[in-house]
Protein backbone atom coordinates (compact mmCIF):
# COMPACT_ATOMS: atom_id res chain seq x y z
CA UNK A 1 0.00 0.00 0.00
CA UNK A 2 2.81 2.38 0.99
CA UNK A 3 4.58 1.90 -2.00
CA UNK A 4 1.54 2.20 -4.32
CA UNK A 5 0.73 5.93 -2.34
CA UNK A 6 4.66 6.40 -2.83
CA UNK A 7 4.48 6.28 -6.56
CA UNK A 8 1.64 8.29 -7.05
CA UNK A 9 3.16 10.83 -5.11
CA UNK A 10 6.07 11.27 -7.13
CA UNK A 11 4.33 11.34 -10.27
CA UNK A 12 2.02 13.83 -9.29
CA UNK A 13 5.17 15.86 -8.17
CA UNK A 14 6.29 15.17 -11.89
CA UNK A 15 3.78 16.73 -13.42
CA UNK A 16 3.86 19.63 -10.55
CA UNK A 17 7.25 20.61 -11.98
CA UNK A 18 6.73 20.09 -15.19
CA UNK A 19 3.59 22.40 -15.58
CA UNK A 20 4.68 25.36 -12.47
CA UNK A 21 1.56 24.73 -11.16
CA UNK A 22 2.06 25.79 -7.10
CA UNK A 23 -0.97 23.47 -6.18
CA UNK A 24 -0.97 20.72 -9.02
CA UNK A 25 -1.65 16.84 -8.47
CA UNK A 26 -2.87 14.56 -10.07
CA UNK A 27 -6.70 13.39 -9.60
CA UNK A 28 -5.63 8.92 -8.72
CA UNK A 29 -3.11 10.70 -6.26
CA UNK A 30 -5.58 13.12 -4.74
CA UNK A 31 -8.38 10.49 -4.38
CA UNK A 32 -5.77 7.75 -2.77
CA UNK A 33 -5.13 10.59 -0.36
CA UNK A 34 -9.12 11.19 0.38
CA UNK A 35 -9.83 7.32 0.70
CA UNK A 36 -7.27 7.01 3.20
CA UNK A 37 -7.05 10.51 4.66
CA UNK A 38 -8.77 9.49 8.02
CA UNK A 39 -5.94 6.43 9.00
CA UNK A 40 -3.59 9.14 7.93
CA UNK A 41 -4.47 11.32 10.55
CA UNK A 42 -5.07 8.56 13.35
CA UNK A 43 -1.62 7.54 12.85
CA UNK A 44 -0.25 11.60 12.94
CA UNK A 45 -2.18 12.11 16.23
CA UNK A 46 -0.68 8.57 17.32
CA UNK A 47 2.94 10.26 16.49
CA UNK A 48 1.78 13.32 18.63
CA UNK A 49 1.25 11.60 21.91
CA UNK A 50 4.20 9.27 21.62
CA UNK A 51 6.72 10.57 24.37
CA UNK A 52 9.46 9.60 22.44
CA UNK A 53 8.41 12.08 19.86
CA UNK A 54 7.74 15.08 22.85
CA UNK A 55 10.41 17.71 21.36
CA UNK A 56 9.61 20.39 23.59
CA UNK A 57 12.23 19.97 25.77
CA UNK A 58 14.22 20.59 22.49
CA UNK A 59 12.77 23.56 21.96
CA UNK A 60 14.01 27.32 22.90
CA UNK A 61 17.64 25.46 23.83
CA UNK A 62 20.85 24.97 22.05
CA UNK A 63 21.06 21.19 22.97
CA UNK A 64 23.10 20.34 19.42
CA UNK A 65 24.71 23.68 18.51
CA UNK A 66 23.39 23.29 15.22
CA UNK A 67 20.61 21.64 12.53
CA UNK A 68 22.57 18.25 12.31
CA UNK A 69 24.01 18.03 16.03
CA UNK A 70 20.13 18.54 17.07
CA UNK A 71 19.11 15.48 14.69
CA UNK A 72 21.57 14.06 16.86
CA UNK A 73 20.76 14.42 20.22
CA UNK A 74 17.57 13.56 19.73
CA UNK A 75 18.82 10.66 18.16
CA UNK A 76 20.70 9.51 20.75
CA UNK A 77 17.98 10.33 23.57
CA UNK A 78 15.81 7.90 21.26
CA UNK A 79 17.83 4.64 21.00
CA UNK A 80 18.92 5.64 16.99
CA UNK A 81 15.38 5.88 15.96
CA UNK A 82 16.53 8.18 13.47
CA UNK A 83 19.60 6.48 12.27
CA UNK A 84 22.31 4.19 13.08
CA UNK A 85 25.42 6.42 13.35
CA UNK A 86 27.34 3.53 12.05
CA UNK A 87 25.52 3.10 8.73
CA UNK A 88 25.64 7.00 8.69
CA UNK A 89 29.15 6.91 8.49
CA UNK A 90 29.11 5.25 4.99
CA UNK A 91 27.05 8.25 3.03
CA UNK A 92 29.49 11.02 4.05
CA UNK A 93 30.62 12.79 0.94
CA UNK A 94 30.66 16.59 1.84
CA UNK A 95 31.20 16.63 5.18
CA UNK A 96 27.96 18.12 5.69
CA UNK A 97 26.14 15.45 8.50
CA UNK A 98 22.79 16.96 6.65
CA UNK A 99 23.28 15.94 3.32
CA UNK A 100 24.79 12.31 4.52
CA UNK A 101 21.29 12.17 6.25
CA UNK A 102 19.32 12.93 3.04
CA UNK A 103 21.49 10.55 1.06
CA UNK A 104 21.15 7.67 4.22
CA UNK A 105 17.27 8.27 3.51
CA UNK A 106 17.22 8.29 -0.58
CA UNK A 107 19.20 5.24 -0.37
CA UNK A 108 16.47 3.74 1.62
CA UNK A 109 13.44 4.78 -0.30
CA UNK A 110 12.56 6.87 2.45
CA UNK A 111 12.46 10.42 1.36
CA UNK A 112 8.58 11.80 -0.02
CA UNK A 113 7.43 14.81 -0.32
CA UNK A 114 3.49 14.87 1.29
CA UNK A 115 1.93 13.80 3.93
CA UNK A 116 4.39 14.15 7.23
CA UNK A 117 4.14 12.87 10.64
CA UNK A 118 5.49 13.94 13.67
CA UNK A 119 8.82 12.76 14.26
CA UNK A 120 9.63 12.73 10.40
CA UNK A 121 13.38 14.64 9.35
CA UNK A 122 12.77 17.31 6.98
CA UNK A 123 15.10 18.63 4.78
CA UNK A 124 16.40 21.61 2.94
CA UNK A 125 18.57 22.91 0.24
CA UNK A 126 21.35 25.79 -0.57
CA UNK A 127 20.14 27.91 2.98
CA UNK A 128 24.10 29.05 3.36
CA UNK A 129 25.60 31.99 2.25
CA UNK A 130 27.82 30.21 -0.39
CA UNK A 131 25.37 28.33 -1.61
CA UNK A 132 21.69 29.79 -2.02
CA UNK A 133 22.78 31.08 -5.48
CA UNK A 134 23.89 27.55 -6.74
CA UNK A 135 21.98 26.03 -9.47
CA UNK A 136 22.65 22.51 -8.02
CA UNK A 137 20.86 21.62 -5.05
CA UNK A 138 22.74 20.68 -1.91
CA UNK A 139 21.15 19.58 1.10
CA UNK A 140 22.77 22.47 3.96
CA UNK A 141 19.58 22.06 7.00
CA UNK A 142 17.94 19.34 8.44
CA UNK A 143 15.12 19.73 11.06
CA UNK A 144 12.18 17.60 12.73
CA UNK A 145 8.75 17.46 12.03
CA UNK A 146 6.79 18.70 15.37
CA UNK A 147 3.16 19.53 14.36
CA UNK A 148 0.59 18.69 11.65
CA UNK A 149 -1.79 20.95 11.06
CA UNK A 150 -5.26 20.56 9.71
CA UNK A 151 -4.32 23.86 7.09
CA UNK A 152 -2.02 21.66 5.54
CA UNK A 153 1.10 23.79 7.29
CA UNK A 154 3.78 22.07 9.05
CA UNK A 155 5.83 22.70 12.33
CA UNK A 156 9.44 21.40 12.26
CA UNK A 157 11.61 21.92 15.02
CA UNK A 158 15.15 23.23 13.85
CA UNK A 159 18.44 24.93 14.90
CA UNK A 160 19.18 28.24 13.50
CA UNK A 161 21.66 31.12 14.66
CA UNK A 162 22.53 28.40 17.50
CA UNK A 163 19.28 28.20 19.11
CA UNK A 164 16.59 25.43 18.00
CA UNK A 165 13.45 27.02 17.16
CA UNK A 166 9.77 25.78 16.12
CA UNK A 167 9.13 26.85 12.57
CA UNK A 168 6.36 26.64 9.59
CA UNK A 169 6.23 25.59 6.24
CA UNK A 170 3.12 25.50 3.66
CA UNK A 171 3.78 24.37 0.51
CA UNK A 172 0.40 25.07 -1.17
CA UNK A 173 1.42 28.85 -1.07
CA UNK A 174 5.57 28.75 -1.36
CA UNK A 175 5.42 32.07 -1.92
CA UNK A 176 3.82 34.08 1.03
CA UNK A 177 5.45 34.86 3.96
CA UNK A 178 2.66 35.95 6.01
CA UNK A 179 -1.24 35.96 4.97
CA UNK A 180 -3.65 38.37 6.63
CA UNK A 181 -0.80 38.48 9.76
CA UNK A 182 -0.31 34.95 10.35
CA UNK A 183 3.37 33.44 8.81
CA UNK A 184 2.51 30.35 6.67
CA UNK A 185 6.23 29.92 5.68
CA UNK A 186 9.80 31.06 7.35
CA UNK A 187 12.47 32.65 6.01
CA UNK A 188 15.35 30.18 6.48
CA UNK A 189 18.17 31.79 5.16
CA UNK A 190 20.49 34.87 6.67
CA UNK A 191 19.48 38.57 6.03
CA UNK A 192 17.26 37.65 2.91
CA UNK A 193 13.90 38.60 2.39
CA UNK A 194 13.22 37.14 -1.08
CA UNK A 195 10.48 34.93 -1.75
CA UNK A 196 13.07 32.51 -2.64
CA UNK A 197 14.27 32.40 0.80
CA UNK A 198 11.61 30.99 2.29
CA UNK A 199 11.49 27.26 3.28
CA UNK A 200 8.60 26.54 1.06
CA UNK A 201 11.27 27.55 -1.62
CA UNK A 202 14.04 25.64 -0.44
CA UNK A 203 12.58 22.29 0.69
CA UNK A 204 14.41 18.79 -0.69
CA UNK A 205 11.52 16.32 1.11
CA UNK A 206 10.94 14.47 4.36
CA UNK A 207 12.61 11.46 5.72
CA UNK A 208 10.25 8.68 6.61
CA UNK A 209 11.62 7.70 10.25
CA UNK A 210 8.78 5.06 11.39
Amino acid sequence: MRKKFKTLVFLALGAFFITGCATGSSQSATNFYNKNKQSYQASTEKREKNPNFNLKKYTNTRIGGDCSGLITAINKNNNSAIFDPEELNKYYTSGRKSQAMFDLYKDKNKIYFSQPQVGDLVFFNNTTRATKGRSKKLITHVGIVSKVNKDGSVEFLHNTGGKNVVSVMNLSLPNDHQIAGKKVNAYIISRCKDSSCLVSNRFSGYGRVK
